[in-house]
């Protein structure tokens, strides 16, 4: 049996526009995007991940 791995990162950042940018780059090159608004959705997420792009700056 071939085993196929699925190529799926996580973009996590709250300002939609950079997120839909960086999942639409990812979706271009082939990959299958999730996304979430905030670390609390991303930790709803049950897909075993291997990358993962996050935003961990937070404005004052």
């Amino acid at each position: 049996m071939v085993q196929v791995f699925v190529r799926t990162p996580l973009v996590v950042e709250d300002e939609i526009l950079i997120r839909m940018d960086a999942a639409d780059y990812f979706a271009d090159e082939g990959f299958d995007v999730l996304e979430a608004g905030t670390a609390d959705d991303a930790l709803l997420n049950d897909h075993i991940l291997k990358k993962l792009m996050i935003d961990v700056f937070k404005a004052p």
